[in-house]
């Protein structure tokens, strides 16, 4: 099915996106964002290769997300979309070491089960 693997495309792509953007934020130089700095403080962000390739990866999320809302429901595409949050979740623990507690667990199956609700509704005969 095309537009499934085009909606995987589109969460992995905006699950990378915030991966990398939570990376850029952690190897920029201290921002101050006062009136005197601001300038200087958003030339360091733009013109960070990291911040640079978040946005690429978000723009082509976009991109793909309205195609996607061409073809579907808003409401099943959210849902399904929401599997991202689990995506970036477990990336997280992987690469920055972020603590996965109960609550957080207990989210991910939240999550997971409205999707399987979503989708037993959608694609009911």
């Amino acid at each position: 099915m095309k537009n499934l693997f085009v909606l995987m495309v589109q969460i992995i792509c905006v699950s990378l996106a915030q991966i990398t953007m939570k990376y850029a934020s952690l190897n920029i130089s201290p921002l101050r964002f006062t009136f005197n700095t601001l300038t200087k403080d958003l030339l360091t962000i733009f013109s960070s290769p990291l911040v640079i390739c978040g946005f690429i990866l978000f723009t082509i999320s976009s991109l793909l997300w309205i195609y996607l809302l061409r073809l579907h429901d808003l409401g099943s595409l959210l849902a399904f979309s929401s599997s991202s949050y689990i995506v970036i979740l477990l990336l997280s623990h992987m690469i920055f070491g972020e603590i996965i507690s109960l609550e957080k667990f207990m989210g991910m199956l939240f999550i997971v089960s409205g999707i399987y609700l979503v989708l037993r509704s959608t694609f009911q005969y």
